[in-house]
C-alpha cells in the first residue's frame, strides 16, 4: 500500500495540472477574502455575507484533477499494471481513495485558511466554529471519494467526466430542491382588512398592530408541504448531500453580523446543532458506504 501512496502522490506532484488546481483554489480563498464582506454605499454598515460559489469552484477544479489524473491511469494502463503486479484490486481502489482525499485536503486549505483567517473576528463569534469547519471539510472530501468510485465503476475518463460534472450539479440542484421542500410552510393565512386589503403570511400572524382592522381570517392548507415518511426520506436524503452543509456554513456566517444580536445567534446555533451533527455523521456514513461498495464493485469488475 505505501508503495501506491507514493507512486500516486508523485503522479500529482509531477502534472502541472495539479499546480494550477491548487492555484484555483488558492485564488478563491483570496476572492472569499475580498468577496465575503459587503459595506453599504455611506460606509456605515458592513455586513459578512460569503456565498458558496467560490467554494463550489474549488470543488469544481477538484473534480477535474480527480478524473484526468485517474482517468489516466486507466487509459494509460497502469491501473491494470498495478493489479498485474499482484496488488489486489480493493488495494488500489482504496489507496486511491486516501490519495485523492490528501490532495483534496490540500486544495481544501488554500480556499478555506485564507478565508478563515483574515475574517476571523467574524468566526471567532460561532459557538460552534469546529463543527462548522469539519462539515466542510467533510463534503469536501465526500464529492472527490464519489468521484473515485465514479472512475474507477467507469474506468474510462470521458465517461467519467460527464458522470463527474453532471453528479456535481446535480447534487447541487438536489440540495436545493430538498431545502426547499423542507421549507415549505405547512399552511398559509390569509387577513382580509376592512380597507379591502388582504394579505398571505406563512403559518400565523404573531405581530398584529391592529387585530380591529381584521375582518376575515382563512387558512388553508399548503400543497407543497410534506409530511409523515416522504419527509423523513427527503430529510435523510438532504443530510447526505454535500452542498447542504456548505450552504448551512454561509448560511451560519451571516448570523455573526453586529445586526444580529447574541440572543439571536445563540438561537440559531442551538436549533441548528443537532441538525449539524445529523449532516456530519450522514455523510460519514455514505462516504463509508461508497469506500466499501466501491471497493467490492471493482473488485468483480473485468478489465479488458
Amino acid at each position: 500500500m505505501s508503495d501506491l501512496l507514493i507512486a500516486g502522490l508523485y503522479r500529482y506532484l509531477k502534472r502541472p495540472l495539479t499546480y494550477v488546481c491548487c492555484a484555483v483554489s488558492l485564488i478563491c480563498g483570496i476572492i472569499y477574502v475580498i468577496s465575503s464582506v459587503d459595506v453599504s454605499y455611506d460606509g456605515t454598515h458592513i455586513s459578512f455575507n460569503p456565498d458558496d460559489i467560490f467554494f463550489i469552484i474549488s470543488i469544481l477544479a477538484n473534480i477535474i484533477l480527480c478524473i484526468l489524473s485517474i482517468g489516466t491511469e486507466f487509459s494509460s494502463g497502469v491501473i491494470r499494471n498495478k493489479i498485474t503486479s499482484g496488488y489486489k484490486k480493493p488495494v488500489v481502489f482504496i489507496s486511491e481513495v486516501i490519495i485523492t482525499a490528501l490532495i483534496s485536503t490540500i486544495m481544501f486549505c488554500l480556499t478555506t485558511i485564507p478565508f478563515v483567517v483574515y475574517h476571523i473576528s467574524y468566526f471567532q463569534k460561532m459557538a460552534h466554529l469546529g463543527l462548522s469547519l469539519l462539515l466542510m471539510f467533510t463534503a469536501y472530501i465526500s464529492i472527490s471519494v464519489m468521484i473515485v468510485f465514479i472512475c474507477f465503476i467507469t474506468t474510462n475518463r470521458t465517461i467519467s467526466a460527464i458522470i463527474g460534472i453532471l453528479l456535481a450539479f446535480g447534487l447541487y440542484f438536489l440540495s436545493y430542491s430538498t431545502t426547499h421542500m423542507l421549507k415549505a410552510p405547512q399552511f398559509f393565512t390569509h387577513y382580509y382588512l376592512k380597507n379591502n386589503e388582504s394579505m398571505t403570511v406563512e403559518g400565523t400572524l404573531t405581530d398584529i398592530s391592529d387585530e380591529d382592522d381584521i375582518v376575515k381570517i382563512v387558512q388553508e392548507k399548503n400543497p407543497s408541504y410534506i409530511g409523515g415518511i416522504p419527509r423523513k426520506i427527503v430529510t435523510v436524503i438532504n443530510d447526505c448531500v454535500p452542498y447542504t452543509s456548505i450552504s448551512s456554513f454561509m448560511t451560519y456566517c451571516c448570523y455573526t453580523n453586529d445586526s444580529i444580536t447574541i440572543d439571536e445567534r445563540h438561537e440559531y446555533e442551538e436549533e441548528h446543532h443537532p441538525e449539524m451533527l445529523r449532516h456530519e455523521a450522514s455523510m460519514c456514513i455514505v462516504l463509508s458506504l461508497i469506500v466499501i461498495g466501491g471497493a467490492l464493485i471493482f473488485k468483480k469488475k473485468n478489465l479488458k
